[in-house]
């Protein structure tokens, strides 16, 4: 009788020692697999993000490189109202000034517009040379800021602009010349900025697809653009 207990007993640890075995080989195999995909799935998740980054900054740089160049658009249509010497007192009151005023009130809407999304993608980018493009174009609407108020354009403490509709739309044409028609006005000063930054941007967008490969991005005004590699640029690619 003894002997069979303790042959029992003996076949009961032994299915117990095999089972232990069994459940030990499985949790390696099972934490191979495990490690396995994490690791995949890390791979996979450091690759969409570098895909997402290398997107990211192709759209901030098209941006910047668009609405420089809008500014500079904006710009050359307001100049058209340039008072010049010139212009004798009667051609001054023969004018149709009411339509000149309209019109030059729709064009520095739109420079306020693409003033604000410059400066903002400058801001998204980031680093030494988007940061100091910034402060220059600060620099420039704080120096005009009382001139700027006069037809009802202030400046928050962000650094972007805002209108009161009121004061614009009621400020003379004398006035709006002063601030966005003039050779060495306050928009004369922020349009020759935007060519620096506009050439900049082109750069960085050819140094990013070297990086990254050729780019074929749909632009906001609906067209396809395509950038190529070149030589390399100052112009740094965090900025």
């Amino acid at each position: 009788m003894i002997m069979r207990i303790n042959s029992s007993r003996s076949s009961l640890a032994r299915a117990r020692m095999i089972r232990s075995a069994s459940r030990k080989a499985k949790a390696k195999a099972l934490g191979k697999k495990t490690s396995s995909s994490t690791r995949t799935n890390i791979t996979n998740r450091i690759s969409n993000s570098t895909a997402t980054t290398a997107s990211r900054q192709l759209s901030l740089y098209e941006d910047v490189e668009k609405y420089a160049k809008a500014l500079q658009t904006d710009v050359k249509n307001l100049a058209k109202y340039k008072e010049t010497d010139s212009t004798s007192d009667e051609d001054k009151t023969t004018q149709d000034t009411a339509t000149q005023q309209k019109e030059m009130v729709s064009y520095i809407k739109e420079f306020v517009t693409d003033y604000n999304e410059l400066y903002s993608s400058l801001g998204d980018i980031g680093g030494t040379t988007n940061t100091m493009f910034q402060k220059q174009l600060k620099t420039f609407t704080t120096a005009s800021l009382a001139d700027l108020k006069t037809v009802g354009i202030t400046m928050d403490t962000k650094g972007k602009l805002s209108i009161d509709t009121r004061t614009l739309e009621a400020a003379g044409v004398d006035k709006l010349q002063k601030v966005f028609a003039q050779s060495d006005s306050y928009a004369s000063k922020v349009s020759e900025k935007c060519e620096n930054i506009e050439s900049c941007a082109k750069t960085t967008l050819k140094v990013l697809d070297r990086m990254y490969g050729t780019q074929n991005t749909y632009s906001k005004y609906g067209t396809n653009s395509y950038y190529y590699g070149s030589s390399g640029s100052w112009y740094n690619t965090r900025g």
